[in-house]
């Protein structure tokens, strides 16, 4: 049983953005959400991981916003999985492709399973095809 649920629910807290770049971040991650990218937003804990507008320290560049795994999160995946997603920088304005991504590497960091199994690149291939075929000739 995935402890996320199932189907899995991944949430996600939007940090230090400011109020037009929150409903840009909110509307990404809502029209991304799917089976391999269980992630919604919440307003506040619990969540998986977060979405930083900017960096924690105040010399920290505007234009990068920071992904990460919230501590808790981080924890199990080390003990349950033996890694985690470090922490992922992304330049402003937010690209659909590269948010798309770093969704997946934090989805595939805590239900690794679930998103193996839904995921283009790695889900079983099916081994019969879908279509009638003649047999070859033999020679």
């Amino acid at each position: 049983m995935l402890p996320f649920g199932s189907p899995p629910q991944l949430r996600l807290a939007l940090i230090f953005f400011s109020e037009e770049d929150m409903v840009i971040a909110r509307e990404l991650v809502r029209t991304m959400h799917s089976e391999l990218l269980p992630w919604v937003i919440v307003d506040g804990p619990p969540f998986e991981a977060m979405l930083l507008g900017r960096g924690p320290r105040a010399a920290d560049p505007d234009e990068l916003a920071i992904m990460r795994l919230s501590a808790d999160a981080e924890r199990f995946a080390r003990q349950a999985f033996g890694d985690a997603m470090p922490p992922i920088a992304l330049r402003k304005p937010l690209q659909p492709s590269h948010l798309k991504m770093v969704l997946e590497m934090g989805a595939a960091s805590l239900i690794p399973e679930h998103i193996a199994n839904h995921s283009p690149q790695t889900r079983p291939r099916i081994t019969t095809f879908p279509y009638i075929t003649r047999p070859l000739a033999v020679r």
